[in-house]
């Protein structure tokens, strides 16, 4: 069975995570320099030498808005992220989706306010938050409907696999599914 870790890490006031393993955590911690050079939400997969896999769900203000900590200062992030070690999802638009809905049922109105002006956090640090518990249970929810089952696979890192790194943004995502209907 695969063993899985998660994480959910952002800026609700100062950078803040759920604790883990602190060489994941050191890679997790690189996107909060990127924030202000990205908006909307991506996920990146990110598989590395020492076998682990990283599938980031990363959401960024809106194109000409804010996402504010939770005392309103601008600059904020949050981030989702699943890790595999040794193994991989064989369809990134399936993780894609299930952490998506993660965000959208459990965290987006619950722990930040996410509405057409800006998004701003509710919480001020997610270990107070109880936050493991919250997203936990969550994917939890997510994995329960099978959208994942039978998608884990073993994974040897290859430096010339063209899949260890992939951005994917939901008009690129859309307009894969739509390649993927017309065949």
């Amino acid at each position: 069975m695969a063993s899985i870790d998660f994480y959910a890490f952002g800026v609700p006031y100062g950078y803040s995570s759920i604790k883990g393993k602190s060489e994941h955590e050191r890679y997790l911690e690189c996107f909060y320099n990127n924030v202000s050079r990205e908006s909307g939400r991506k996920m990146v997969v990110k598989k590395r030498e020492d076998g682990a896999a990283f599938y980031s769900l990363l959401v960024y203000a809106d194109k000409g808005k804010n996402f504010l900590d939770v005392n309103g200062r601008p600059g904020s992030f949050f981030g989702l992220s699943l890790v595999l070690t040794n193994q991989q999802f064989k369809d990134p638009k399936k993780v894609w989706t299930c952490l998506n809905n993660v965000y959208d049922e459990a965290i987006k109105g619950n722990l930040i306010r996410d509405d057409n002006l800006s998004k701003q956090y509710k919480i001020s640090d997610f270990r107070g938050a109880q936050m493991e518990k919250f997203v936990s249970a969550a994917l939890q929810r997510e994995f329960s409907k099978g959208l994942l089952r039978g998608e884990i696979v073993d994974f040897k890192y290859n430096k010339d696999d063209k899949t260890n790194d992939q951005v994917f943004r939901p008009v690129s995502l859309v307009q894969s599914l739509q390649k993927e209907m017309e065949r």
